[in-house]
């Protein structure tokens, strides 16, 4: 019985280590040599302008790069402000609900000369009543990628 276990014990050794042995000779065996390079170059380029005109922030933003992009943009206030996003003249912009307003189609490539632009983003701004502030700060932050998942749609994270 004493060799019984001696026998099942090296077995099990053996196993185990037959186990190992077949990737470390994967790892020894096989090698791959590359030898040269192929340019790649996506030049991602995206500007904004914004302007206020009577209380209200245009935001545009284009692209000047070869690629084409998605964008997507947010404004930031002081919480005593109200900013409220009209898109009745241009439906290209949808509310993602999570702080995000999205650009629906993807914005091409253009040129410093000719770039392509996005429909302006009108974002009114509201102070509260019996405000005694003349000067409000809106930070308008956006952003672009030109990456998809498998099913079409952007990629932001």
């Amino acid at each position: 019985m004493k060799k019984y276990k001696i026998v099942l014990a090296v077995l099990a050794v053996i196993m185990i280590l037959s186990l190992s042995v077949q990737g470390a000779m994967a790892y020894f065996t096989t090698y791959v040599r590359v030898k040269g390079t192929i340019p790649l170059n996506l030049h991602e380029k995206t500007t904004i302008t914004e302007e206020v005109v009577e209380g209200e922030k245009i935001v545009t933003i284009s692209n000047t790069g070869t690629v084409p992009v998605y964008v997507r943009a947010k404004a930031i206030a002081p919480s005593t402000v109200t900013l409220k996003y009209n898109t009745d003249s241009n439906p290209d912009w949808t509310d993602g609900n999570d702080g995000y307003w999205y650009y629906g189609p993807m914005l091409m490539g253009g040129s410093e000369e000719n770039p392509t632009q996005a429909s302006p983003l009108h974002i009114k701004i509201e102070l509260p009543e019996n405000s005694e502030q003349t000067e409000i700060n809106v930070v308008v932050l956006y952003e672009a990628t030109h990456s998809i998942d498998n099913n079409g749609n952007a990629v932001w994270e």
